[in-house]
């Protein structure tokens, strides 16, 4: 008796096994800004005197990204925002005004349907001969 009870516990199971699943579209990518990707276009005489400055943030993406997506930049100390196509080379451009000497920029990628990719923190520091380093990470 047993014997014929046991193949009716297994028949669910592999009919389950057998349903078709449905992968979810997905993309992973991540937004760099090397340690020199961020410039002023005409220094004043000291950015310390002047820490505000309208700043061009040069990058690029790393990993997969779908047809139109962009990437997305924030201050998060100051609040500017601005948005950047990405190039055929995976490569982006974009001005941003920020406190040189306070500033988080928030970094991530968004596709047409509005999936955002991962999100990367940056700051920026001032080095004794005023130029600007990239930090990876917000303090």
């Amino acid at each position: 008796m047993m014997r014929r009870i046991a193949p009716l516990f297994l028949l669910p199971l592999l009919a389950a096994a057998c349903n078709d699943h449905e992968p979810v579209q997905a993309f992973r990518s991540a937004v760099l800004i090397g340690d020199r990707g961020i410039s002023i276009p005409l220094p004043p005489p000291s950015v310390l005197q002047a820490p505000q400055q309208e700043v061009e943030v040069q990058g690029a993406v790393e990993g997969v990204l779908p047809a139109g997506a962009e990437v997305r930049l924030v201050d998060n100390e100051g609040g500017d925002e601005t948005a950047a196509e990405v190039g055929a080379e995976g490569g982006f451009s974009a001005t941003l005004e920020v406190n040189l000497t306070n500033s988080c920029i928030e970094a991530w990628t968004v596709d047409e349907d509005g999936n955002a990719g991962e999100r990367r923190f940056f700051s920026t520091r001032v080095e004794a001969d005023d130029s600007i380093l990239v930090v990876d990470g917000c303090e």
